[in-house]
């Protein structure tokens, strides 16, 4: 019993988005953590990254996503689960070090709470938090957490900076695979105001304004009286009387 739980899964023999273990083939130091080569049973090979460093021979839980393209099954994304009970992360003095650019180094602690879009299982703007970053010149790629560890691949690069830890609103796209199950996918990191304005204007009713026209007969309390034809003015003539003859 105990040498079937130190065997890797065979995520193809069923197909089905899902955690599997997968077997650590070999470890890359990279500049913001570790890239993972991993391999099932089948000896096909998955790669993924993580912050943590374990070591080669251990197996990791792993969350395997699928789709069917062309009428054949492939793996779109691979993520290591932030919870492993299969082993345990190196201490991290262990950790090979690259030089970094100083925003690496930043983390936060955001009180924010972060939601769980598998508990609604659809799309939308959701908050999640920054688990880890990768820089590419001057763009960064995201890798975003739920309320339960999962993590997602943000879609979307961008040149803005956001410190691991810090929780953002994300928008995700969900679609449903063959079996009937959904993947998930974050497609973009958005700022609160725009996604403000988005859903305002969304629900915004339109109100007409309506333009009173005057009427002719609407006129002021001097027209009360009429307007005097032309001609038809009177003028008082005052004449001293004579002595009548």
């Amino acid at each position: 019993m105990t040498e079937m739980n130190h065997l890797p899964d065979a995520p193809f023999r069923n197909g089905i988005t899902g955690k599997y273990k997968l077997l650590i083939k070999a470890v890359i130091p990279k500049l913001l953590g570790y890239e993972y080569e991993l391999v099932d049973a089948e000896g096909k090979e998955y790669k993924s990254g993580h912050p943590k460093h374990y070591a080669e021979g251990e197996m990791l839980r792993c969350m395997v996503y699928f789709k069917v393209t062309s009428a054949k099954l492939v793996v779109t994304d691979t993520l290591i689960c932030n919870k492993q009970d299969l082993t345990a992360a190196l201490p991290e003095e262990k950790r090979i070090t690259e030089s970094k650019p100083t925003e690496v180094n930043k983390t936060v602690s955001d009180p924010r709470e972060i939601d769980n879009p598998k508990e609604k299982g659809k799309k939308g703007f959701y908050h999640l938090r920054i688990a880890d970053y990768e820089k590419t010149g001057n763009q960064y790629s995201y890798f975003v957490e739920d309320a339960t560890g999962i993590r997602y691949k943000v879609g979307i690069r961008t040149k803005r900076f956001f410190p691991i830890g810090s929780v953002c609103l994300c928008q995700m796209k969900v679609s449903v695979l063959q079996g009937g199950e959904k993947s998930f996918k974050v497609i973009t990191i958005c700022k609160e105001k725009e996604v403000s304005t988005q859903t305002g204007n969304k629900h915004r009713k339109k109100h007409k304004v309506k333009h009173v026209k005057r009427s002719h007969t609407s006129s002021s309390s001097r027209d009360w009286l009429g307007t005097p034809y032309v001609g038809g003015h009177f003028r008082l003539i005052y004449t001293p009387m004579g002595n009548k003859r």
